[in-house]
């Protein structure tokens, strides 16, 4: 992952309120949000994948991990819910 994605996201991970407009640039399309996870969870690995993939969801589209937090798909306590979160998020996200 490039060390400009790591930093963005690491800033909008941590802070409390972030302008997201440079991470939203960064992250547009599926495989640029598995790579965010997957940088992510090297930044930080104490995080479960599911956790992970929810907390880059909330800095890169927080109108969608609203819509997402607390439902069947979220995977953030169980990662095993990660195949229907990439099916709700692909859904959620096609045309974008």
């Amino acid at each position: 992952m490039e060390p400009e994605i790591v930093r963005l996201l690491v800033d909008a991970l941590t802070a409390e309120e972030e302008d997201r407009r440079d991470l939203r640039r960064v992250v547009v399309s599926a495989s640029d949000f598995d790579s965010a996870v997957r940088g992510a969870h090297l930044v930080f690995p104490e995080w479960r994948l599911g956790q992970t993939s929810c907390n880059v969801l909330r800095a890169w589209r927080p109108d969608l991990y609203l819509e997402l937090a607390g439902t069947e798909v979220d995977p953030f306590y169980r990662d095993d819910l990660l195949p229907e979160f990439y099916r709700w998020l692909a859904d959620r996200t096609a045309g974008d």
